[in-house]
Protein backbone atom coordinates (compact mmCIF):
# COMPACT_ATOMS: atom_id res chain seq x y z
CA UNK A 1 0.00 0.00 0.00
CA UNK A 2 1.05 3.49 -0.86
CA UNK A 3 0.89 5.83 2.29
CA UNK A 4 0.41 9.40 0.96
CA UNK A 5 0.84 12.01 3.43
CA UNK A 6 1.27 15.45 1.29
CA UNK A 7 -1.44 16.97 -0.23
CA UNK A 8 -3.45 15.53 -2.87
CA UNK A 9 -3.31 17.50 -6.15
CA UNK A 10 -5.31 16.85 -9.44
CA UNK A 11 -1.45 16.09 -10.81
CA UNK A 12 -0.81 13.76 -7.64
CA UNK A 13 -3.97 12.04 -7.61
CA UNK A 14 -3.07 11.36 -11.82
CA UNK A 15 0.21 9.89 -10.67
CA UNK A 16 -1.47 8.03 -7.64
CA UNK A 17 -4.27 6.11 -9.97
CA UNK A 18 -1.18 5.24 -13.07
CA UNK A 19 -0.59 3.10 -10.16
CA UNK A 20 -3.54 1.25 -8.99
CA UNK A 21 -4.00 -2.20 -10.15
CA UNK A 22 -7.87 -2.18 -10.41
CA UNK A 23 -9.72 1.10 -10.76
CA UNK A 24 -12.61 -0.19 -9.69
CA UNK A 25 -11.13 -1.14 -6.06
CA UNK A 26 -9.09 2.56 -6.23
CA UNK A 27 -5.94 3.09 -5.14
CA UNK A 28 -5.50 2.34 -1.19
CA UNK A 29 -3.55 5.79 0.04
CA UNK A 30 -3.59 5.49 3.69
CA UNK A 31 -5.32 3.01 6.44
CA UNK A 32 -9.19 2.60 5.12
CA UNK A 33 -8.47 5.50 2.94
CA UNK A 34 -8.89 4.95 -0.97
CA UNK A 35 -8.31 7.07 -3.93
CA UNK A 36 -10.96 6.39 -6.88
CA UNK A 37 -11.48 8.52 -9.75
CA UNK A 38 -14.68 9.11 -12.30
CA UNK A 39 -14.91 11.47 -15.09
CA UNK A 40 -17.20 14.15 -15.66
CA UNK A 41 -18.35 17.08 -17.87
CA UNK A 42 -18.04 20.62 -17.49
CA UNK A 43 -19.39 22.67 -20.32
CA UNK A 44 -17.47 21.12 -23.42
CA UNK A 45 -14.50 19.38 -21.36
CA UNK A 46 -14.16 16.03 -19.86
CA UNK A 47 -11.85 15.54 -17.01
CA UNK A 48 -11.10 13.39 -14.27
CA UNK A 49 -12.72 13.97 -10.65
CA UNK A 50 -10.95 12.51 -7.48
CA UNK A 51 -12.66 10.83 -4.68
CA UNK A 52 -11.02 10.13 -1.31
CA UNK A 53 -13.40 7.75 0.31
CA UNK A 54 -12.80 7.06 4.08
CA UNK A 55 -14.33 3.66 5.62
CA UNK A 56 -16.35 4.11 2.38
CA UNK A 57 -17.72 7.53 2.76
CA UNK A 58 -16.38 10.33 0.68
CA UNK A 59 -14.42 13.19 2.34
CA UNK A 60 -12.70 14.78 -0.41
CA UNK A 61 -12.95 15.37 -4.59
CA UNK A 62 -10.53 16.89 -6.14
CA UNK A 63 -11.08 18.72 -9.68
CA UNK A 64 -8.76 20.82 -11.97
CA UNK A 65 -10.23 24.00 -10.58
CA UNK A 66 -11.01 23.33 -7.04
CA UNK A 67 -11.97 20.66 -4.48
CA UNK A 68 -14.46 19.75 -2.09
CA UNK A 69 -14.59 18.56 1.73
CA UNK A 70 -17.20 16.83 3.50
CA UNK A 71 -16.79 14.77 6.94
CA UNK A 72 -18.50 11.98 5.22
CA UNK A 73 -20.75 11.89 7.94
CA UNK A 74 -18.88 11.67 10.61
CA UNK A 75 -17.34 14.13 12.60
CA UNK A 76 -14.63 12.22 13.31
CA UNK A 77 -11.00 12.95 14.25
CA UNK A 78 -9.78 10.46 12.14
CA UNK A 79 -11.60 12.06 9.39
CA UNK A 80 -10.31 15.69 10.13
CA UNK A 81 -6.67 13.95 10.51
CA UNK A 82 -7.38 12.90 6.71
CA UNK A 83 -8.58 16.24 5.47
CA UNK A 84 -5.46 18.14 7.21
CA UNK A 85 -3.51 15.76 5.00
CA UNK A 86 -4.90 15.90 1.85
CA UNK A 87 -5.81 19.76 2.07
CA UNK A 88 -3.29 22.07 0.11
CA UNK A 89 -0.54 23.23 2.74
CA UNK A 90 -2.14 26.30 3.81
CA UNK A 91 -5.56 25.10 4.90
CA UNK A 92 -6.55 23.13 7.75
CA UNK A 93 -9.16 21.92 10.03
CA UNK A 94 -9.37 22.31 13.62
CA UNK A 95 -12.22 21.86 16.50
CA UNK A 96 -13.27 24.25 19.13
CA UNK A 97 -15.61 23.56 21.48
CA UNK A 98 -17.22 20.57 19.10
CA UNK A 99 -17.56 23.12 16.27
CA UNK A 100 -14.92 22.14 13.20
CA UNK A 101 -13.12 25.57 11.09
CA UNK A 102 -11.41 25.81 8.20
CA UNK A 103 -8.43 28.04 8.38
CA UNK A 104 -6.48 29.57 5.45
CA UNK A 105 -3.30 30.47 6.66
CA UNK A 106 -2.23 31.84 3.79
CA UNK A 107 -5.20 34.89 3.78
CA UNK A 108 -5.48 33.99 7.88
CA UNK A 109 -9.17 33.85 7.64
CA UNK A 110 -11.38 31.35 9.64
CA UNK A 111 -15.06 29.55 8.61
CA UNK A 112 -17.30 27.85 9.49
CA UNK A 113 -16.74 24.17 8.30
CA UNK A 114 -20.10 23.15 6.14
CA UNK A 115 -20.35 19.74 4.78
CA UNK A 116 -19.35 19.87 1.29
CA UNK A 117 -17.82 23.62 1.01
CA UNK A 118 -15.37 23.91 -1.75
CA UNK A 119 -12.07 26.02 -2.16
CA UNK A 120 -12.00 26.99 -5.70
CA UNK A 121 -8.34 27.79 -7.69
CA UNK A 122 -8.38 30.86 -6.31
CA UNK A 123 -7.85 29.89 -2.82
CA UNK A 124 -11.33 31.23 -2.12
CA UNK A 125 -14.34 29.35 0.50
CA UNK A 126 -17.22 28.81 -2.04
CA UNK A 127 -20.65 27.17 -0.22
CA UNK A 128 -23.01 24.55 -1.71
CA UNK A 129 -26.09 26.79 -0.92
CA UNK A 130 -27.10 30.12 -0.94
CA UNK A 131 -29.60 32.14 0.56
CA UNK A 132 -31.95 33.91 -1.94
CA UNK A 133 -34.51 35.79 -1.16
CA UNK A 134 -34.88 33.92 2.13
CA UNK A 135 -34.67 30.36 0.68
CA UNK A 136 -31.76 28.12 0.27
CA UNK A 137 -30.69 27.24 -2.74
CA UNK A 138 -28.12 25.36 -4.35
CA UNK A 139 -24.97 28.32 -5.15
CA UNK A 140 -24.83 28.93 -9.01
CA UNK A 141 -21.08 29.51 -8.44
CA UNK A 142 -20.32 26.20 -6.43
CA UNK A 143 -17.05 24.69 -8.58
CA UNK A 144 -18.92 25.85 -11.99
CA UNK A 145 -16.28 28.60 -12.44
CA UNK A 146 -14.26 26.75 -15.20
CA UNK A 147 -14.77 29.55 -17.85
CA UNK A 148 -13.13 32.52 -15.48
CA UNK A 149 -10.48 29.62 -14.47
CA UNK A 150 -9.84 29.12 -18.67
CA UNK A 151 -9.34 33.01 -19.29
CA UNK A 152 -6.81 32.91 -16.70
CA UNK A 153 -4.87 30.18 -17.90
CA UNK A 154 -4.99 31.47 -21.61
CA UNK A 155 -4.65 35.41 -20.70
CA UNK A 156 -1.91 34.47 -17.78
CA UNK A 157 0.02 31.87 -19.26
CA UNK A 158 -1.07 31.99 -23.17
CA UNK A 159 -2.32 28.17 -22.95
CA UNK A 160 -5.31 27.37 -25.02
CA UNK A 161 -8.36 25.77 -23.04
CA UNK A 162 -7.55 22.39 -21.63
CA UNK A 163 -9.44 19.49 -23.25
CA UNK A 164 -8.48 16.40 -21.64
CA UNK A 165 -7.22 15.06 -18.04
CA UNK A 166 -3.71 15.21 -19.05
CA UNK A 167 -4.09 18.85 -20.50
CA UNK A 168 -5.33 20.17 -16.96
CA UNK A 169 -2.45 18.40 -15.25
CA UNK A 170 0.38 20.07 -17.69
CA UNK A 171 -1.29 23.84 -16.74
CA UNK A 172 1.49 25.15 -15.00
CA UNK A 173 -0.78 26.78 -11.87
CA UNK A 174 -0.49 23.09 -10.42
CA UNK A 175 -3.99 23.95 -8.66
CA UNK A 176 -2.24 25.17 -5.48
CA UNK A 177 -5.40 26.70 -4.63
CA UNK A 178 -4.34 30.39 -4.67
CA UNK A 179 -1.18 30.40 -3.61
CA UNK A 180 1.18 30.26 -7.00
Amino acid sequence: MTTVNEPLTYQRCLELMDTCRDHTKGKPIRNNTRLYRSKCRFGQYVVYKFHVLLHGNEIMTILPHGITISDGGWGSTTTKMRLNKYLPNHFGIHAKNWVWYLHNWHKDTKEEFVDDMAINWRGETVYPTAVVDGKVVVNPDYLTEDHSYFTYLHEQHDIEQPTSHLDWAKTPIDHTMGVA
